[in-house]
């Protein structure tokens, strides 16, 4: 209850210029003028630390700026938000695991969490090879095909389209190993499509299952 207060006299301070303070769980992300943000997150981390025995963690704090330039109010030992691309940083961090930032950054984001599934791909096929099609189904149905799907209801569909049809890619060629098949797509020519007959309920007639859904 103490922390919650805190909380609150936090996100006043923060809405009396502009913006805000949001908690959940462990985490906190801070909006607000640098000029008042700083004092007013090394005043809040001071009482939790001293009323509630929690501390903050600078080292893992992060600063999000659109320029990518800290601001001369943050600590020393807080780093800015972002990712490194090449020869160019590109400003954003994650809010509950979903990308904010740069087009370009979300988009890395994005794909690094594909990536990450095709990983986990690798290492069912590896572990259980094609003696238990039946475990590797469930693997499929029941965790992996649905590891995108926060992402795909948070982030922009312009960010998602790439990362998406790869992770399509991906959980196909996964469903044709645990099935021993070669299943046919509609760009070979041998797809199928499910298009129900559904009289009288015309937005959705003459579209497939997988339009609607």
């Amino acid at each position: 209850k103490m922390s919650t207060n805190k909380v609150r006299e936090l996100n006043a301070i923060l809405s009396a210029h502009g913006g805000m303070a949001r908690f959940g769980n462990d985490n906190g992300y801070l909006i607000g003028p640098a000029a008042v943000l700083f004092p007013a997150l090394e005043q809040f981390a001071a009482k939790v630390r001293e009323k509630c025995l929690l501390h903050l963690q600078v080292a893992k704090t992060e600063v999000f700026t659109w320029t990518g330039v800290l601001p001369a109010e943050a600590p020393a030992n807080m780093k800015r938000a972002g990712v490194q691309i090449g020869d160019d940083w590109h400003p954003g961090y994650l809010c509950y695991g979903i990308p904010v930032g740069t087009r370009e950054y979300c988009q890395h984001m994005l794909r690094d969490k594909v990536e990450e599934v095709r990983a986990e791909v690798e290492r069912v096929k590896q572990v259980l090879g094609e003696e238990d099609s039946q475990a590797i189904w469930c693997i499929l149905k029941c965790s992996l095909a649905q590891k995108l799907d926060w992402h795909l209801s948070l982030s922009y569909p312009s960010d998602m389209l790439v990362p998406a049809k790869e992770m399509d890619t991906i959980l196909w060629d996964l469903l044709q190993h645990c099935s021993r098949l070669h299943i046919p797509k509609e760009d070979e020519g041998l797809g199928v499509e499910c298009v129900p007959h559904l009289p009288g309920m015309f937005s959705l007639q003459g579209r497939s299952f997988q339009q609607w859904l």
